[in-house]
């Protein structure tokens, strides 16, 4: 089997992640207004959030075509992630922080006020 190639996804593909994520990210603003996470509507937040989630989403789909993903999956994963939006960019960190540390390798975090901890 050939080794996959994003330059070689038909556009289709493309266009299908990036609405799923899209759909997943308003979903998701959407869900924060309603359950009073945010104060009001706002157009600013709205963009940021369909930007971070097709980043997600698009994350995801390349993780899952190196897993060798069924498509179904793969874009249930996609929509479930860009739902997520940034909590699924912090589980993802959290679970590559927990394997380095399986495998011994110490990483070097940054606190909240910026500076690198040990």
């Amino acid at each position: 089997m050939p080794a996959k190639d994003p330059n070689n996804y038909p556009v289709i593909a493309y266009i299908i992640v990036t609405g799923i994520s899209l759909f997943g990210g308003i979903s998701g603003y959407l869900r924060k207004i309603q359950r009073g996470l945010t104060k009001k509507f706002s157009i600013f937040e709205l963009i940021t959030e369909a930007f971070i989630s097709v980043f997600v989403g698009f994350s995801a789909f390349y993780l899952c075509e190196l897993s060798d993903m069924d498509s179904n999956a793969t874009r249930a994963i996609v929509l479930i992630t860009s739902h997520f939006s940034t909590k699924a960019i912090y589980i993802l960190e959290f679970l590559m922080d927990r394997q380095a540390e399986r495998i011994g390798i110490k990483l070097v975090k940054q606190n909240k006020g910026g500076k690198d901890e040990q």
